[in-house]
């Protein structure tokens, strides 16, 4: 499973394959280890009159919105106009059901409305730039949205609607080498930010195209595979 990866600026990619694991299993220790120095809690978090009607988010998930918690308050002291660009890649191949596939989408939207995580994307005198994609195989991957500065609640609804109404499109093999030369890409033209950060979820080995290892890897960011 991929999950997270993260580095100031720039790093060696660090690959590790540790087989097939399900979508809920994202993460690595240090996630854990954040997770508990701020005793985040599993409430529902509250919604805007627009997307109250949709109560699957309230009950989504905790760790993405702990990657992005310690994601965003690693990087409290910025240097540049942007002090972190954070994309996050959801896995549509054939091996994710309807069920883990609404876990991630659920999983984003729960991070973003989480009262916690907006008060950590909004303080400070520089803000957060996300950008969100879908992958599959190796030629399927499909921009969801395109990066957005998180600088007032309203931005960061505007970046939940359009993971909210997104289509799922491909249903194909899984490749993550592909994924990580299309991460590769969309990092490139990532706003200037002082921190760089590519979550991708999977589900399954990869199975199409390049080997991750020979994947283009984000040059802004190293990558931990799962």
């Amino acid at each position: 499973m991929t999950s997270v990866a993260d580095c100031p600026r720039a790093g060696p990619a660090r690959l590790r394959n540790r087989g097939r694991s399900r979508v809920w299993r994202m993460g690595t220790s240090w996630l854990w280890v954040g997770y508990a120095a701020r005793s985040l809690s599993d409430h529902p978090p509250p919604v805007s009159p627009e997307t109250e009607a949709h109560p699957p988010w309230q009950n989504g998930p905790m760790l993405l919105r702990v990657t992005l918690l310690v994601a965003v308050a690693f990087a409290a002291h910025p240097a540049r106009a942007c002090r972190l660009a954070l994309a996050l890649g959801f896995d549509v191949s054939r091996s994710v059901d309807a069920q883990d596939y609404r876990l991630q989408i659920d999983g984003i939207l729960a991070a973003l409305f989480d009262p916690e995580i907006r008060d950590l994307i909004l303080e400070g005198s520089a803000p957060v730039a996300m950008a969100v994609f879908e992958w599959a195989g190796a030629r399927e991957q499909l921009l969801v949205a395109d990066w957005a500065i998180l600088d007032s609640p309203a931005a960061i609804d505007r970046l939940a609607q359009q993971v909210l109404v997104h289509q799922r499109q491909a249903q194909g093999l899984t490749a993550v080498g592909s994924a990580l030369s299309y991460a590769r890409a969309l990092m490139d033209r990532a706003p200037d930010c002082l921190w760089y950060t590519l979550d991708m979820a999977g589900d399954g080995q990869n199975n199409q195209g390049d080997e991750p290892q020979r994947g283009k890897h984000p040059p802004k960011a190293a990558a931990v595979l799962y």
